[in-house]
């Protein structure tokens, strides 16, 4: 049962954090404040991109802890990792169709981890 609750509990955040920046991304495109998709974004588009995914993961570090029934920093943590490795292996492969400039996907990838610490580390301290 505990692993069956830290599975949920890390699906739920990734869930949080996938939707909830597809949804801002879409409209922020649909706004005009990023180029239409395929165009990559200029640095302070990506500044701003990344101010929301920092905020959006910090959110999903919270909601992950405050899901879990055991260990929750360790399981903020796991969803970190999942978004390093997503992030990394984004920034490693994309190349030239990446959605913004290099240091903005490798920001992605190296701020996942931080980012749901400190998600966690506000659930911990109100909890």
């Amino acid at each position: 049962m505990k692993k069956k609750n830290t599975l949920l509990a890390v699906i739920i955040g990734v869930l949080t954090v996938v939707i909830t920046t597809t949804v801002v991304d879409i409209i922020t495109h649909s706004l005009g404040v990023f180029p239409p998709l395929g165009i990559p974004m200029n640095d302070s588009q990506a500044a701003l991109a990344l101010a929301y995914r920092t905020v959006i993961g910090i959110v999903g570090g919270y909601v992950t802890a405050k899901l879990s029934q055991q260990n929750p920093m360790r399981n903020a943590l796991i969803l970190g990792l999942i978004g390093f490795i997503v992030g990394g292996v984004g920034a490693l492969t994309l190349g030239e169709k990446a959605p913004g400039p290099v240091w903005y996907s490798i920001a992605v990838a190296v701020l996942a981890i931080p980012q749901c610490w400190f998600g966690a580390k506000i659930y911990l301290k109100r909890g």
